[in-house]
């Protein structure tokens, strides 16, 4: 599933905002599913406000908790709730490559 477009596409379960070419949204993640095969034509920085999630990158795992954040780049993952898991509320950017690019750019050379 796009889980870019399926979040911009229902603004009534994921509170939702966009600026130019970023997308912002806050939400309780509704998964009901145990392991959900998702991917983003976009990259998404997310902050985990409360609850956990186990994501799967190719032969990464990476666990999510409360007041953590992560960028997940653009690429198909699975998304995985633990059976202890009791829900994940989470603020959400979309951020497409050429934004991230001129984002870096723009930092002091020092950085490059």
């Amino acid at each position: 599933m796009n889980i870019y477009e399926f979040h911009k596409a229902n603004p009534d379960v994921f509170q939702q905002f966009s600026v130019k070419d970023v997308l912002f949204l806050y939400y309780k993640c509704p998964q009901k599913e145990k392991i959900l095969q998702l991917h983003s034509p976009l990259n998404q920085l997310t902050f985990s406000i409360g609850g956990k999630k186990i994501f799967h990158q190719g032969e990464q795992t990476y666990k999510v908790s409360s007041n953590t954040g992560f960028l997940l780049r653009r690429a198909a993952f699975l998304q995985e709730m633990d059976d202890n898991i009791q829900g994940w509320e989470l603020m959400a950017f979309y951020l497409k490559d050429d934004y991230l690019k001129n984002y870096s750019t723009s930092l002091d050379p020092i950085y490059h």
